[in-house]
């Protein structure tokens, strides 16, 4: 289900877990096939996109998005394995 931004505006998040990661590394060989992904956008707090530049001279800055997800019953925590 997409999560309103502002303005009408919809998104849809999704976390992708691969299968084949370790420590929290993707290894090199791994493929998109071995990444599920889960839709967290009912999750969805706040979403902060900045990108482009200031004025026409400036320099073109890589863009970036920040997504605030509510973890109000820990789901998104390893450690609590009681959480959904």
């Amino acid at each position: 289900m997409p999560a309103e931004i502002s303005d009408g505006v919809q998104i849809t998040v999704a976390i992708g877990f691969s299968t084949t990661a370790g420590n929290n590394t993707v290894p090199l060989n791994s493929t998109l096939s071995s990444i599920t992904y889960t839709d967290v956008s009912t999750y969805v707090r706040d979403v902060t996109i900045k990108r482009g530049r200031s004025s026409e001279l400036d320099d073109f800055t890589t863009g970036n998005c920040q997504v605030i997800l509510s973890n109000d019953d820990k789901r998104f925590e390893p450690e609590y394995s009681s959480g959904p």
